[in-house]
């Protein structure tokens, strides 16, 4: 596994604990279709919520709201949907949440979470 990938599952690792932690039930992680690939699929009350995971050195500019641009969230929304007609859950309410973790060569992460980033 590169640097890259270990540091990416760091930060998804990172993110689902925060998350469950405020009683978030994991559905997914990485899940991938044709359309694209969502980080984390999660349940929360009577959402099914997309999580997207960014993370981002200290030394990064932006927040990693500002890397969500237009053309990922259309690929968000539209492999959400795949996954709600491959899990039959189209009558589900959804949501699209950010998790943008700040940090320091993979230590001292800061955790910023985005509810409702973008709109369908």
């Amino acid at each position: 596994m590169s640097k890259t990938s270990s540091l990416g599952a760091w930060g998804e690792d990172i993110a689902e604990d925060y998350l469950r932690a405020k009683g978030y039930r994991t559905l997914a992680r990485n899940w991938s279709c044709a359309a694209g690939e969502v980080d984390i699929v999660m349940r929360h009350d009577d959402e099914i919520v997309f999580v997207e995971v960014r993370l981002r050195s200290k030394t990064s500019y932006g927040a990693g709201l500002d890397t969500v641009a237009w053309q990922k969230q259309r690929k968000l929304i539209k492999t959400a949907q795949w996954y709600l007609q491959k899990t039959r859950q189209e009558h589900i309410p959804v949501r699209f949440d950010v998790v943008s973790i700040e940090h320091e060569d993979g230590q001292n992460p800061h955790i910023e979470y985005i509810e409702h980033a973008f709109e369908t």
